[in-house]
């Protein structure tokens, strides 16, 4: 148990050094540093398979998976093991692509419109006084578009593969 502590203590340290690096990067010197981010994670499974039985590796890497897959609505196909370990095609991807898109957008609204019945609910227990005041602190409604994607961005305009969401889809498993 103390091998898997000093590995992942170990682990979250070199990733916190190479993140915080990333900051001020070039986008040469951030592919140079997500390349040695998965041979540190190569190296650290290396670790694992020496300390880990064989059916406690497999669990670890299928919890991994689930982990990835949270928020994209079950998937995780942006994966290269995963995508590999399926035998998707190029095509299947591009519909996983979109269809995912798709779905993140109904998601989307959904919460948007959960997040404007709640507000409406909230207001409903305010008194009239209240709620005029509230409106009058309001103001106008004004939009603005929210910045989606951040540095793990991919090749789609920021977005990460299949579901939009961020996480481990750099191939580890």
């Amino acid at each position: 148990m103390d091998d898997i502590r000093k590995l992942g203590e170990e682990m979250r340290n070199s990733m916190r050094d190479m993140f915080q690096g990333m900051r001020n990067a070039s986008e040469d010197e951030r592919r140079e540093m997500f390349s040695k981010l998965q041979s540190a994670r190569e190296d650290v499974e290396k670790d694992l398979e020496k300390v880990l039985m064989p059916a406690q590796l497999q669990r670890l890497k299928q919890i991994q998976v689930q982990q990835q897959s949270r928020g994209r609505g079950g998937v995780s196909f942006a994966n290269p093991r995963i995508v590999e370990a399926l035998g998707l095609s190029e095509a299947q991807l591009a519909d996983l692509r979109d269809k995912a898109e798709e779905l993140q957008n109904e998601m989307r609204a959904k919460v948007e419109e959960l997040r404007k019945e709640a507000d409406a609910e909230l207001l409903q227990m305010l008194t009239p006084e209240q709620q005029k005041k509230w409106k009058e602190m309001m103001g106008e409604p004004f939009e603005m578009e929210q910045p989606r994607g951040g540095f793990q961005g991919g090749a789609r305009g920021g977005q990460r593969g299949p579901g939009g969401r961020g996480g481990n889809d750099d191939g580890e498993i």
